[in-house]
């Protein structure tokens, strides 16, 4: 009698688990990330780099460059012989826009943001009207407010001459009284100094404590606000048709004469060149 043995192998079904880091989620653009997948029983990966539906990529550790600014969300799918997963990290990087300069690193700087004065932010805004806190100054006619590194709101009244320092809750931080009315916003420089132009010709350099650093006074009133470089000069317009650069001791590195006073804040472009406007005319000055 003969017998016949038979053997089966039995067979181990697994689904995969989809996962994966980045060595950073934010910084200027172009914003180079390398994306690391950390995923379990992976055989095939498909990446979403800013989740739009749309592959990207299908290596297993890629590198992307976000050129543009704005927060994105990261998708990946893996598959294998029995399933796939995917995993989707939401508002994971934040690419932000021409780079600081000479300004301190924060959601809003100065007036209009950034250096080429775009007003665009790379963080979303509020998705609902819900009003979470309000604060009563002298009175606010041309001043925007602008944001230090630790939160801390800093807003000039028309009236009363006062920066305000306001806290992330809406309590006040502390004030500063100039000579006379505050009109263009302040400006932050990349140490914490904040800079704030005044009806009474001068520009004033405050330290992140609400003390005075220094001051320099002008021909007239400062209707604008400074913009930096990234070499920490301080560029101002006047209505004595000047553009002021200062140093950031305080002292006068030049002027240039306009034909008109000029309001508003400069505008300086990657090459250094400073873009200003008088009324109906553009400037254009190398730095």
């Amino acid at each position: 009698m003969c017998m016949t043995s038979l053997a089966s192998a039995e067979v181990t079904t697994v689904e995969p688990v989809a996962n994966f880091t980045a060595n950073t989620t934010s910084g200027t653009a172009p914003l180079t990330i390398q994306f690391t997948d950390i995923s379990t029983n992976a055989t095939s990966w498909a990446w979403d780099f800013d989740n739009d539906g749309t592959v990207d990529s299908t290596e297993q550790n890629p590198v992307h460059i976000y050129k543009e600014a704005g927060t994105y969300s990261a998708n990946l799918t893996v598959t294998n012989a029995v399933d796939s997963d995917f995993e989707v990290k939401t508002d994971y990087i934040t690419v932000k826009g021409i780079g600081t300069g000479g300004l301190a690193d924060t959601a809003w700087p100065k007036y209009q943001r950034d250096l080429n004065n775009t007003g665009q932010s790379p963080f979303k805004g509020p998705q609902t009207n819900t009003n979470i806190w309000s604060y009563t100054t002298g009175s606010i006619e041309y001043s925007s407010p602008v944001i230090g590194e630790n939160g801390t709101i800093y807003i000039g009244s028309y009236r009363n001459n006062k920066l305000y320092a306001l806290n992330p809750d809406g309590t006040l931080k502390w004030t500063y009284a100039t000579g006379n009315m505050i009109t263009g916003s302040a400006a932050i420089g990349a140490d914490g100094t904040i800079y704030v132009g005044c009806r009474d010709a001068n520009l004033y350099a405050l330290n992140p404590d609400g003390t005075l650093k220094w001051k320099y006074t002008t021909g007239n009133f400062i209707p604008g606000t400074a913009a930096i470089g990234k070499d920490g000069t301080i560029y101002i317009g006047n209505f004595d048709k000047k553009l002021y650069a200062l140093n950031p001791d305080g002292t006068l590195k030049w002027t240039y004469t306009t034909g008109g006073s000029i309001y508003g804040s400069a505008a300086i472009g990657t090459d250094g060149i400073i873009y200003r406007k008088r009324r109906q005319i553009s400037l254009c000055l190398e730095s």
